[in-house]
């Protein structure tokens, strides 16, 4: 857990270039131009890893904190959601959609 700024400046910092790119967005937010603009920036951006590429190198404005009772789930793909949702609630609701249970 922690502030949206702390995790950016984190990127900002492991991962400049990615960083700059998506900085260049701003101005096509709210424009006809932002679908084009976020396509064309993720297709042009390396890929990375948030986990290895920003939090394990650890910056020392970063802390982990232990805490009892809660567990981590890397919510990278359609079905991990769906299993913590699962999980969560014993069940799986039907708002969480048939294209989900297929991923």
């Amino acid at each position: 857990m922690g502030k949206a700024a702390t995790f950016v400046r984190a990127g900002r910092e492991a991962l400049p270039a990615m960083h700059d790119r998506l900085a260049r967005l701003e101005r096509f937010l709210g424009t006809e131009e932002e679908p084009w603009a976020l396509h064309q920036a993720y297709a042009l951006m390396p890929k990375a890893d948030f986990s290895r590429s920003v939090l394990e190198p650890c910056p020392p404005f970063l802390a982990v904190s232990e805490m009892p009772g809660v567990t981590w789930s890397d919510l990278g793909s359609p079905r991990r959601v769906q299993d913590v949702v699962h999980r969560a609630l014993r069940s799986t609701p039907w708002w969480l959609g048939a294209d989900l249970k297929a991923s």
